[in-house]
């Protein structure tokens, strides 16, 4: 037999392995090398998709109760929105950057103006200060309030879910307050109004089929001007019906304070921000100016957690009525800082 000298070719796998190996450790190392950005570029288009989708869901206010839920943190989308498009940029997702930059201007239109003065000038008149709380009904650190009370010495206090306790713990202020109307309650709406001045009248009042009580005290002191302090405190709109009880009772003082023949002060834990389209309702129907532009953010609640620091409690006024400051106080042991008002009536 004729022996065939030509021997089978066959591949070394030792050296095969070998030969291929490099490259693969090089694109390991490049994998281990590029998750980071592969990482980031995810989350920063899931955050950029969300913040939009917030932005636009925001401007909904007024087609369900829950949209409007959304338009209370543009704060929040803006430092979010700010965050997202440099990084957008860097990592090259030019298509979602504008996305994110149409969104955030669209955010600071809104957020911008309460940065800017009014360019109310104070006229010749008596200052006044009104010092505006909600307590919270379950707050035990009363002398937190005593304590603000005589740092700021104001000429009214206006305090929210008042209970009895809460009364029996206001009564250290009564020789310096000894005007008082209230009505506590147990069930988060109870309200109160001392006052070191006297008023002319001074009711608790309710709304048209509204269980919620108002105060409306109207003060004409000798050499002043007379001027009506209101104070309200709506449900706050968790679910639809309890929005649509909100909406009510804001829409039946509104038009209250449309027809009102005094300059009015009012103050309150409205449960809206000045984004909402309830906010702007109110503000149209009733006539009065809301006191958030010009003061700068001015957040109020909630007092433990301050990602989510949204502005609930408001100062509305007459034009008649000249605001010098408005600021946020400390906390006293409630889920809201309160609020120091300082104002002038005009002539």
């Amino acid at each position: 037999m004729e022996h065939d000298s030509r021997q089978p070719t066959t591949e070394n796998p030792t050296t095969n392995n070998t030969e291929h190996r490099p490259n693969g450790a090089d694109g390991d190392r490049r994998h281990r090398q590029h998750w980071p950005l592969v990482l980031l570029c995810t989350i920063l288009h899931r955050v950029g998709l969300v913040l939009i989708a917030a932005t636009l869901f925001s401007f909904a206010g007024d087609v369900w109760w829950f949209f409007e839920l959304f338009s209370h943190f543009r704060v929040q989308y803006v430092v979010g929105l700010i965050a997202c498009l440099p990084l957008l940029l860097i990592a090259k997702q030019f298509r979602l950057g504008t996305v994110v930059g149409v969104a955030l201007l669209l955010n600071l239109s809104t957020v911008a103006p309460i940065f800017f003065p009014t360019g109310a000038t104070p006229d010749d008149g008596e200052w006044n200060r009104v010092l505006f709380a909600n307590v919270l009904s379950a707050n035990q650190q009363k002398d937190r309030l005593l304590e603000l009370v005589h740092k700021e010495d104001p000429d009214f206090i206006v305090l929210q879910e008042v209970t009895e306790a809460w009364m029996t713990g206001l009564k250290p202020l009564a020789s310096r307050y000894p005007h008082v109307l209230a009505e506590p309650r147990d069930d988060n709406f109870g309200i109160a109004l001392l006052s070191k001045k006297p008023w002319r009248t001074a009711d608790v009042v309710y709304g048209d089929g509204i269980d919620l009580p108002m105060i409306e005290a109207r003060f004409a002191g000798e050499g002043q001007v007379p001027f009506t302090l209101f104070s309200m405190h709506p449900v706050p709109p968790i679910g639809e019906a309890m929005a649509k009880l909100r909406n009510r009772h804001m829409q039946a003082l509104a038009g209250h304070l449309r027809e009102w023949h005094q300059p009015v002060l009012l103050v309150g834990d409205l449960n809206t921000t000045p984004w909402s389209p309830r906010y702007r309702a109110f503000q149209d129907a009733s006539g009065l100016t809301g006191t958030i532009r010009g003061n700068g953010w001015q957040p109020t609640w909630p007092t433990g957690f301050a990602p989510l620091y949204i502005p609930l409690d408001h100062c509305f006024h007459s034009k008649t009525i000249i605001i010098g400051a408005k600021r946020v106080g400390p906390d006293i042991g409630s889920d809201h800082f309160p609020l120091i008002i300082d104002f002038r009536v005009s002539f």
